[in-house]
């Protein structure tokens, strides 16, 4: 750990000496707003002096084939520039820089960890002129929804995607989490909408008396009618009347059982 931060104070210290302590810079007394966009560039060479220039000229290249015009870029002072123009037509203009239509683009580009170059790109228009302020006084960043800004932005990303560092904290197939027990996680309630309730009146049930049904329809016809009439009337009457009442009663039990005893006797 302490040899790798030598390294990258060594390498600070000379991008600086290169960077800032020449009395012909060409970077601006100022830095860059806080809201510019940045990221880190680097192409495998710990020598920050190769990196700030390759970096450099590498995204000066970038905003020129996006449309963005450039009016200056210093390599070794890992500084650029572009001049006011019309932030719909991308065209320089000598209008006056009043109003966010009229934009300037700057990028600096200084040391970062070896091998790579921290890249620092705003985007200002001047909200008012007033020629008793400094310029940069006067300047201030464009908002998130401003075209130039966001294409500053993208741009700015395709780059970090093409040379900034692989992103370490992706997770490795080694790193992955242990499978989820799906008897572990809670069913999630279902929220789909139902049909409303039928809340319509319903008609009155008919409680009224109904008459009763009538269950002899269909039923066949009286089978017994044409059939021949009663084969017993005229019949003689009962023969038996008029005979004489059983003579045997009334006279005691053992006196009929005797007459039955002779009668079997002879």
């Amino acid at each position: 750990m302490s040899d790798w931060r030598g390294a990258l104070a060594l390498s600070t210290g000379v991008a600086l000496a290169v960077v800032g302590c020449k009395a012909t810079t060409s970077r601006p007394s100022f830095v860059p707003f806080p809201q510019s966009a940045h990221g880190e560039l680097g192409f495998g060479n710990p020598d920050p002096v190769y990196t700030i220039t390759r970096v450099t000229r590498t995204v000066a290249d970038a905003l020129a084939a996006d449309s963005i015009p450039v009016a200056r870029v210093s390599e070794r002072d890992g500084y650029i520039e572009s001049p006011w123009f019309d932030a719909a037509t991308l065209a320089p203009t000598e209008a006056r820089p009043v109003g966010p239509d009229v934009v300037r683009v700057r990028a600096w580009v200084g040391p970062a960890k070896p091998g790579f170059s921290e890249v620092e790109v705003e985007t200002v228009f001047r909200p008012v002129a007033d020629p008793s302020r400094p310029e940069r006084d006067l300047e201030t960043h464009v908002g998130i929804s401003h075209p130039v800004g966001q294409r500053v932005s993208r741009l700015l990303q395709k780059l970090i995607e093409l040379y900034g560092e692989p992103d370490t904290t992706a997770v490795k197939p080694t790193d992955a989490p242990p499978p989820v027990d799906p008897s572990a996680v809670p069913v999630p309630t279902d929220t789909t909408a139902r049909p409303p309730t039928d809340t319509t009146a319903r008609p009155p049930v008919d409680t009224t008396a109904k008459p009763p049904v009538d269950t002899t329809a269909g039923l066949r016809a009286d089978t017994t009618a044409g059939l021949p009439a009663d084969t017993t009337a005229g019949l003689p009457a009962d023969t038996t009347a008029g005979l004489p009442a059983d003579t045997t009663a009334g006279l005691p039990a053992d006196t009929t059982r005797a007459r039955w005893l002779r009668r079997r006797a002879f």
